[in-house]
C-alpha cells in the first residue's frame, strides 16, 4: 500500500544559491515512522517539504512509510509529525551528496522518525535559572524545591546542588572560568543521559536511571590568546543530564529513598571575562515524589505557580 499524500506546490524563494529554479533538481526521500518500541506506526499524519521546493501532506502507509518525490532547490528536507495523544516531532534531513544527473544524492534515503505517545505526564518543579552567582571562590547552594539559593543568599533551605565558581582573568582574550558541582548526600549525583530522542518535543528518557550517578560535575570554558576559545560551550550536540538528590539511607547504608530530576543542557557560566559578577544558567525538572523515577512532565502543571515568563518551562 502506498502512502497517501497531497502535493501542496512549490514555494518561491529569493536568493540564487538556495532558491534559483535554474539549479533545482528532483529529490526523493522516504520517512520511516516508528514508535518507542521500534515498530512501524501506520496512518500517522505528516506535513513535509523540500526546503524552497515542493510541499506534501498525508499519512504513513501500513509499514509506517511516507515517500515523496519532487523538485527541490535546496538540500534540506523537513517533516512535522503531530497527532493527538502523541508528542510533536520535527525531523530534518540534508542531501549531502549534491546533484548528479538532475537528482539530489543520495537518491531515496530512508530517514527514521520516532514518535512518542503521551503516557503519564505529571506535575514537577520546573524552572529556568539565569542569575548572578552570589559568591566566588566559595561554596553556594541551590534548593530545587524552593527555586532559590540557600540562605544566606536566598530563601532556600536544602542544599540540593552545591556550586563553587573560580575564574582567572588576565585580559579579555586570556581568561578561564570553572564551575564545580557537588552534592550533599551519599547516592546523590548526576549523569549524562543516553538515548535522547531529539526530534521529539519530549526527548528525555521516560524513567530516570536507578544507578550510575556521579558525585561531581565540572564545567569550564575560556580563551587562550594563542589557541583561541576552549571549553564546554563548543560542545555539540547539547547535553542533557539526570540528577538524584535528597537521598536517604536505611540502617544498612543502602539507598532508601531519593528525588529524581533532569537538567536540560549544561550548567553554563557567562560573563567570565567581564568586570561584573559571573552569571550561571541552567534549566531543571524535579519529580516531587520520593522514589518515583518518572521523567514525563506536564508543563501545564508546574509546581512553581508564579514564575516570571523568563523562568517558565514549556518544552525542553
Amino acid at each position: 500500500m502506498k502512502n497517501l499524500f497531497v502535493k501542496i506546490g512549490q514555494l518561491a524563494f529569493l536568493g540564487f544559491w538556495i532558491g534559483n529554479p535554474a539549479i533545482a533538481a528532483t529529490a526523493k526521500v522516504t520517512l520511516s515512522v516508528v514508535g518507542d518500541d521500534g515498530q512501524p506506526v501506520s496512518d500517522y499524519p505528516v506535513n513535509a517539504g523540500f526546503y524552497a521546493g515542493d510541499k506534501y501532506q498525508g499519512l504513513t502507509d501500513t509499514n509506517g512509510l511516507f515517500t515523496m518525490e519532487g523538485r527541490a532547490v535546496h538540500w534540506e528536507v523537513n517533516w512535522t509529525l503531530q497527532k493527538e495523544a502523541y508528542y510533536r516531532s520535527q525531523v530534518q534531513y540534508e542531501f549531502k551528496g549534491g546533484i548528479k544527473d538532475d537528482k539530489w544524492q543520495p537518491w531515496n534515503p530512508v530517514v527514521t522518525a520516532v514518535v512518542r505517545r503521551v503516557v503519564n505526564p505529571i506535575p514537577m518543579f520546573m524552572k529556568r535559572v539565569e542569575a548572578k552567582i552570589p559568591v566566588e571562590n566559595a561554596p553556594f547552594a541551590f534548593d530545587l524545591q524552593s527555586g532559590d539559593w540557600v540562605a544566606p543568599y536566598g530563601s532556600g533551605f536544602v542544599s540540593d546542588l552545591i556550586f563553587q565558581v573560580t575564574r582567572r582573568v588576565t585580559s579579555p582574550n586570556d581568561y578561564e572560568g570553572t564551575l564545580h558541582l557537588t552534592f550533599t548526600n551519599a547516592f546523590d549525583g548526576i549523569q549524562q543521559t543516553e538515548g535522547m530522542i531529539m526530534d521529539s518535543a519530549f526527548p528525555f528518557p521516560r524513567l530516570a536511571a536507578a544507578a550510575g550517578y556521579e558525585a561531581e560535575y565540572i564545567y569550564s570554558h575560556g580563551n587562550d590568546p594563542i589557541k583561541g576559545y576552549f571549553g564546554a560551550l563548543v560542545d555539540d550536540p547539547k547535553k542533557y543530564y539526570l540528577i538524584r538528590v535528597r537521598s536517604v539511607l536505611d540502617i544498612e547504608g543502602k539507598l532508601k529513598e531519593a528525588l529524581y530530576g533532569m537538567l536540560a543542557g549544561d550548567i553554563e557560566l557567562t560573563g567570565v571575562a567581564s568586570a561584573d559578577s559571573v552569571r550561571i544558567a541552567f534549566m531543571y525538572y524535579l519529580n516531587p515524589t520520593p522514589n518515583d523515577r518518572n521523567m514525563e512532565f506536564d508543563p501545564k502543571r508546574n509546581l512553581f505557580t508564579d514564575l516570571p515568563v523568563g523562568e517558565q518551562v514549556r518544552e525542553p
